[in-house]
């Protein structure tokens, strides 16, 4: 539940307007090398976030 819409993915976690998902569709073609970066930045640093956190719903088991 942390992305809403493929809108706010677009712009929030991939740097990008609110129709970059729905052009690549459309055109077939794979993510810019930059929006992945700009990805696996922002997972990254939240990554870190949650190591340090000491709240017990960030350090208890996984489920899925």
């Amino acid at each position: 539940n942390v992305i809403r819409s493929e809108r706010e993915f677009s712009e929030q976690w991939l740097g990008k307007s609110e129709c970059y998902m729905r052009s690549l569709r459309f055109n077939h073609t794979d993510p810019s090398t930059d929006a992945l970066m700009t990805c696996a930045s922002k997972l990254g640093w939240y990554a870190n976030q949650l190591k340090r956190s000491t709240a017990l719903h960030h350090t208890g088991p996984v489920t899925v």
